[in-house]
């Protein structure tokens, strides 16, 4: 009960300081995960309809990112999209990230993040 009570202060903690460091308002931070109603998108089997579906995602970058997919293969990683389809920059990406955005199963953070090491209570 206590690990469960620690992994979501972490999880509530992180995702206030991720707001923050993006200079999100505060309703906002509680919101970088995505919730249970948001779909994940795999960025290299999405379709148009999935990506239009993503906040921050329009018809027009929808189809620079299907371009670029079909011209050069799927992404390798976020750091692949990033490069290869203009207007994705470090802050587009996590933003996506957080609007359910995946690249290979696997979310983007944010460079330069100090991570909280977590306290586990020691054994009984």
């Amino acid at each position: 009960m206590l690990k469960k009570i620690a992994g979501m202060m972490l999880t509530l903690v992180s995702g206030l300081m991720l707001g923050l460091m993006l200079g999100l308002p505060m309703s906002t931070a509680w919101a970088q995960a995505p919730t249970q109603e948001q779909a994940l998108v795999e960025l290299n089997r999405a379709d148009q309809v999935a990506l239009d579906g993503l906040a921050g995602v329009g018809a027009t970058m929808s189809k620079r990112i299907l371009d670029e997919r079909q011209a050069r293969g799927p992404f390798k990683d976020w750091d692949d999209f990033q490069k290869r389809v203009k207007g994705i920059g470090e802050k587009n990406a996590v933003k996506l990230s957080a609007a359910g955005l995946r690249v290979e199963g696997k979310p983007k953070f944010p460079r330069n993040v100090p991570v909280m090491p977590v306290e586990t209570p020691p054994a009984r």
